[in-house]
């Protein structure tokens, strides 16, 4: 039963965090994606995993032909996220029922990185341009 109330609190942080983000006006956070939400056993914090899209940000520091995020974007993501993280906190507290408001800390997710990577490394051995 636990379990399940876990994986339902974190289903609806996931919801509400990803309206509330794109409700932001910081210009950092404009393709910002959540793409999962794991909250702690105790409910006490929860890890809140982000994507965007490369050169998405007014910081001008990505090339258009790069495939992902650059350290400096995804430091200042990051940083912009925990900024609006107290507003956010306090936005669950008013709309969501619960009995603690965990504190949510901002991860950015590499799996899509990774894939993509995998997906190039697949498509260049199908392609015959594989090491040997």
């Amino acid at each position: 039963m636990a379990q399940y109330r876990k994986e339902k609190i974190a289903d609806q942080l996931h919801m509400f965090l990803a309206q509330e983000v794109r409700g932001l006006n910081d210009p950092r956070l404009q393709l910002v994606t959540l793409t999962e939400v794991k909250i702690a056993a105790d409910l006490k914090s929860a890890r809140v995993f982000w994507s965007a899209l490369p050169g998405s940000f007014s910081m001008g520091t990505a090339d258009a032909g790069d495939a992902f995020l650059d350290d400096a974007e995804i430091k200042a993501t990051t940083q912009a996220l925990n900024k609006a993280g107290g507003l956010l906190k306090r936005r669950i507290g008013e709309e969501l029922k619960l009995r603690h408001v965990p504190d949510l800390i901002f991860v950015f997710d590499r799996t899509v990185e990774s894939g993509s990577r995998i997906d190039a490394l697949l498509d260049s051995l199908s392609s015959g341009g594989g090491a040997k």
